[in-house]
């Protein structure tokens, strides 16, 4: 799209998703800058991203590093099917700490320089730190 943003009368790219597709966007921004494309990302907008992966962890890991995983368990979702998807999404935990998969674990590298970005979270969702 970038590349035909004169023809398409598009003047700004946001890269977009929510949830698991909040994951995406963000990720493409991370790959954006990896490959030296970032000039093809205006901005980025993800609404309750899933971007962590812990889902299937102990409650006591979940509570650590992102307390709604525990206290919002069940309002919207439930941890335990999220880790389902994250099974699916990521079989074998292969790459549970790959920026690509899972954004949250991104360097501050990483993010540096990146495009503009709006993350939008629930109060009640169990996704909700993962985005602060």
């Amino acid at each position: 799209m970038h590349e035909h943003r004169a023809e398409l009368g598009i003047s700004t790219l946001t890269v977009a998703g929510e949830s698991g597709g909040g994951n995406l966007a963000l990720a493409t921004a991370i790959r954006a800058k990896r490959e030296g494309r970032l000039a093809a990302v205006d901005g980025v907008y993800a609404l309750a991203p899933s971007i962590s992966g812990r889902y299937g962890s102990s409650a006591e890991e979940r509570e650590a590093a992102l307390p709604s995983l525990v206290k919002n368990d069940g309002y919207f979702m439930a941890c335990d099917g999220t880790a389902v998807f994250a099974q699916v999404y990521d079989p074998g935990a292969e790459h549970a700490t790959d920026p690509l998969c899972w954004p949250y674990h991104a360097t501050v590298e990483e993010l540096s320089g990146l495009p503009p970005h709006a993350i939008s979270v629930n109060e009640l969702d169990p996704l909700r730190d993962e985005a602060a």
